[in-house]
């Protein structure tokens, strides 16, 4: 399905809806929607592939069972060709011809169709495979998407609020003006800007063969497993603007497997297994200086925090690898575990130890720079542990508001 925004909306196409009629596309509306009283509909296409059309359907009567809320705008589909990125000229309905709760229904799907669709419809035909070779076809679509309406790693781990307040910091820009990019070939489930914190950023990805994009953050698989942590705060007004407003924050650091997977497996990470990371031996891009500190604020648990060296042994003083920085961080993750274990915890939601989260469940996904002197992972569960967390998410983040 394809949704357009162009200023407040300007139209809704769809180009797989199969042999679907317009008629019984509105009627299932109707159905999924009691508020939606009358639809007037016309220039509706129908192409093949009505397995998409359940899809989509599916999706639609889930938004309205869940009582979704309708976020704002609506994402755009941006197709390739030899001027650049343009916006898809795929038939579509005209604004005027939509009643007021279609354009909520369209924009609360639209917003669902990102974190859900990642993993299958939406980018599953952006590469000729998950290694990083991308797709030849010149009429590539990719999907711009406000960041406010996202559910990625960043929203996952800080919450809606904090993970705006976050994007504000690093980009230096209202949370709300921030699009990123989807569905870019060779990235699945990659969430990518057009303008990075730094000039001098390491470009991740071309598009149109000479538009950069940087990496600003992944959707995980795994919806509920992003470990949730209050995003780190300086004690006091003057050095919130020293360490965060007036500083130049980097872009995230995510550590990628040569496969695609993202993240590393605590134990293997933490002992220094990290030959199948993507770039290991390129410099991490920590912007200089000598040491960090590596913050972890565990749901429970008292805040972790701890120094490590980002310049190696050498005369030179080098900056360290990217295998180096990961083994530095689950370290430290290791060690915080380790003590956590040993300890009550205020939440057994998200309780360390027997029976619990061990080290064995925990993902180093990557990390986060939330002051000019520090940075923090973001973690996430794997295997049985990770069951039955999304209504944990919710319950932390309003206890943190």
């Amino acid at each position: 399905m394809v949704l357009v925004h162009d200023d407040d909306l300007k139209c809704i196409g769809s180009a797989s809806l199969g042999s679907l009629q317009p008629d019984t596309v509105m009627e299932h509306l109707r159905r999924s929607r009691p508020l939606i009283q009358s639809v007037h509909c016309h220039r509706l296409s129908a192409n093949k592939g009505s397995s998409e059309t359940d899809r989509t359907l599916a999706r639609v009567a889930m938004l309205s069972e869940r009582g979704f809320e309708a976020p704002s705008p609506v994402p755009t589909m941006f197709s390739t060709t030899n001027r650049g990125v343009e916006p898809s000229t795929t038939p579509c309905l005209d604004s005027d011809s939509i009643s007021s709760p279609v354009t909520q229904l369209a924009s609360q799907l639209g917003s669902m169709l990102l974190s859900s669709a990642i993993a299958n419809t939406i980018l599953d035909s952006s590469s000729e495979d998950q290694r990083g070779r991308p797709s030849q076809n010149v009429d590539h679509q990719y999907i711009s998407i406000p960041f406010v309406n996202t559910t990625g790693c960043l929203v996952r781990m800080f919450g809606p609020r904090d993970a705006a307040f976050f994007i504000e910091s690093l980009l230096k820009t209202s949370a709300r003006e921030v699009h990123v990019v989807a569905n870019v070939p060779g990235w699945p489930n990659a969430l990518m800007v057009s303008r990075p914190s730094m000039p001098d950023s390491h470009v991740d990805a071309l598009y149109n063969d000479n538009h950069p994009l940087w990496l600003l953050d992944f959707v995980p698989l795994t919806h509920g497993s992003v470990i949730p942590q209050k995003i780190w705060s300086p004690p006091n007004q003057s050095d919130w603007r020293r360490y965060i407003e007036q500083a130049n924050l980097l872009m995230p650091v995510f550590f990628v497997q040569n496969n695609g997977i993202v993240g590393l497996p605590l134990p293997r990470a933490a002992v220094g297994d990290t030959a199948t990371l993507r770039h290991a031996d390129q410099p991490a891009p920590l912007g200089g200086g000598h040491s960090t500190q590596i913050r972890i604020a565990w749901p429970g648990y008292e805040s972790w925090e701890r120094q490590i060296q980002i310049r190696d042994q050498t005369r030179a003083r080098n900056e360290i690898t990217l295998e180096r920085f990961a083994k530095l961080v689950a370290g430290v993750v290791d060690r915080f575990i380790a003590h956590s274990s040993t300890v009550p915890t205020r939440d057994p939601t998200w309780r360390v130890g027997e029976q619990a989260i061990t080290r064995d469940n925990v993902i180093v996904v990557g990390t986060v720079q939330v002051s000019a002197g520090g940075w923090m992972p973001i973690l996430q569960i794997a295997g049985p542990a990770s069951s039955n967390l999304n209504s944990a998410h919710a319950q932390f983040y309003q206890t943190s508001a």
